[in-house]
């Protein structure tokens, strides 16, 4: 296949990859970008849910385009049905860290920070109402229809929240900026809210709950369902948690929350009532955002995103497989494909590259690989890929060799862990090769090998336990690397299970161990990130890290590692003769796994 990177050399302009933080985007980029995979129309039910995605894995593009203000935008039959039904109507509120920190301070007891957030929530619910109702009403085609309309919500919405105050016009802005004057206005340091009007200081969604009636009735909406998208959500305490759990025990009033955080932020289940809390399943349901690398969602979402960044200077870039001809394919883009273009035809046929392996095995092991009747399954298909991962390393050790390994569309989206913020970061870095130079497999290579470098050092900047995931992650990838490398060839994979000496310990590692998971370092199944992190759980180290330490990118033969090889190198002291000089040498993490057996 035709590698189009190449159209990009000496190109002098921005790099349209170098954005790829969605909170920035504004909305036309937002809707140019968006792919609708197959979770975004299930979210348009009556239930509420917590949403749980990695950072970075599209939680916030999600939430942005349920709004009739961005769904009509799209060209899509799903969304045509959703604007024509009014069955929904959907509302975005985020929950910005600068906005919760100032509601959130140690000085404040929890009842004055509940009383401010609800506030301050509802002032950001009603900016959003009114944004969606100027879109609504837009769309009123006659002219008379559409002016009355707007009259009539701006004078009963005036009424209900602010009591008939003046009106100097009678448009959505001018209530906006009375909203403003609260939001803005809100006194943290005295707590003093008597000049609020009461339907903002009621528990959060009052302020919608209140007017929701008359917009129904002038805009001939049946009884919607009112959608509430609180972004980020992961930014507030255990406090603030319990006025969203409120809203799920409460009467719904047709009314459905989706909260979007990050796995295991969502820390309790109280309601602002003591003892009655909310359970999943019969207040809430989890959902699951993050996508499978090898599902169509993801392939989809890559494709879209190369060809909306990329087809204003690659005219010839097609929407389908988009990434594929950006990059370009070695054969049929599957492993063997890029180990013969670095070994040659001769030394990749299969009876070579069984015969190399059977050599890498024991001798119990080669005889009962020659009893194999299909060992071309035993044998090739199972250890093919570690044999080629060998060989690559082995000749990267080499001076300045440098195979063309990790390269090709299949690994950019394998390292990037179908997380869209990661794939557009190291498309970011592709791009820029490919303006300095051809974009071949060795330079695909080394872009990607630098990146996952990156990011995995950026480990370290993770909140207060980034160090402790640094080091437990090196400690973990390194006693895989040696089991995949050293010695005998055996199944492995990039997958292990930590062995635990009692619960303490267990205790102790959790923590960070679900702060990787959620920060897209360790790959779990979606499971684990709904009922939580136990002793036996099967942990998968992100791409970045399989190519960091050159470890084949799949979860099966997890290897089991004591905890206590973590975070604990065993130091001893050496005296130089004479000097008597005290030396510290620090051994690698001694591996504890249980071998294949056969």
């Amino acid at each position: 296949m035709k590698m189009l990177a190449n159209k990009v050399k000496n190109y002098p302009g921005e790099n349209p990859f170098g954005d790829y933080q969605g909170r920035n985007f504004p909305d036309k980029k937002v809707c140019s970008q968006f792919y609708p995979i197959s979770t975004f129309w299930s979210l348009f039910n009556p239930q509420h849910e917590i949403i749980l995605g990695s950072r970075g894995s599209g939680k916030t593009f999600l939430l942005k385009m349920m709004r009739h203000s961005m769904l009509k935008r799209v060209d899509d039959a799903n969304a045509r049905e959703l604007i024509n039904k009014k069955e929904y109507i959907a509302l975005y509120v985020p929950m910005h860290i600068e906005f919760v920190s100032k509601y959130t301070r140690p000085e404040l007891v929890p009842q004055d920070q509940v009383k401010l957030f609800q506030v301050a929530f509802n002032c950001l619910l009603a900016q959003s109402l009114l944004v969606e109702l100027r879109s609504i009403t837009d769309d009123i085609l006659d002219e008379d229809s559409r002016i009355k309309s707007i009259f009539f919500l701006v004078n009963r919405i005036n009424d209900i929240w602010f009591g008939g105050s003046e009106l100097h016009s009678y448009d959505f802005k001018e209530l906006s900026h009375k909203i403003d004057s609260i939001y803005y206005n809100l006194d943290v340091e005295t707590i003093n809210t008597q000049a609020i009007p009461t339907v903002f200081k009621h528990q959060i969604c009052s302020s919608l709950l209140a007017v929701k009636p008359i917009i129904e009735d002038i805009l001939d909406y049946v009884e919607p369902i009112w959608i509430i998208c609180v972004d980020e959500a992961e930014f507030l305490n255990e406090t603030l948690q319990r006025c969203i759990n409120n809203v799920f025990r409460s009467d719904s009033n047709r009314i459905a929350l989706k909260v979007a955080s990050l796995p295991f932020y969502h820390t309790t289940l109280e309601t602002l009532i003591d003892g009655i809390s909310v359970s999943e399943g019969n207040d809430f349901n989890y959902r699951i955002v993050d996508m499978d690398v090898n599902g169509r969602d993801f392939v989809n979402l890559t494709n879209q995103i190369c060809y909306q960044r990329l087809c204003s200077f690659i005219p010839e870039l097609p929407r389908e497989n988009s990434l594929e001809h950006f990059l370009g394919v070695v054969g049929n883009g599957d492993l063997i494909d890029y180990y013969r273009n670095e070994v040659g035809e001769q030394n990749a046929t299969q009876e070579v590259i069984e015969q190399k392996i059977i050599d890498l095995f024991s001798d119990k092991k080669a005889s009962w690989s020659e009893n194999q009747n299909d060992r071309r399954k035993a044998v090739y298909d199972k250890y093919a890929p570690l044999l080629f991962l060998r060989e690559m390393y082995k000749r990267s050790q080499h001076g300045n060799s440098k195979p063309g390994w990790f390269a090709g569309p299949r690994t950019v989206r394998k390292v990037t862990q179908g997380n869209p913020r990661l794939f557009i970061h190291l498309m970011n870095n592709l791009f820029e090769k490919a303006k300095k130079s051809e974009l071949t497999t060795k330079a695909q290579h080394e872009v990607v090998m630098s990146f996952s470098n990156d990011i995995c050092n950026s480990t370290l900047a993770l909140e207060s336990l980034g160090p402790v995931i640094n080091d437990s992650l090196h400690s973990v990838a390194s006693i895989l690397q040696r089991k995949v490398h050293d010695g005998e060839l055996i199944a492995a994979s990039s997958s292990f299970t930590l062995s635990f000496v009692d619960d303490d310990q267990f205790r102790k590692h959790r923590r960070w161990i679900e702060l990787a998971i959620a920060h897209s370092r360790l790959i779990v199944d979606d499971s684990v990130k709904k009922n939580g992190y136990f002793p036996d759980t099967k942990l998968t180290l992100a791409g970045v890290y399989s190519v960091k330490y050159w470890l084949p990118m799949r979860k099966d033969t997890p290897a089991t590692i004591e905890a206590d090889n973590l975070n604990s190198p065993n130091t001893y002291v050496v005296r130089t003769k004479g000097k008597q000089k005290k030396q510290e040498h620090t051994d690698e993490m001694q591996e504890s796994f249980f071998k294949e057996m056969i």
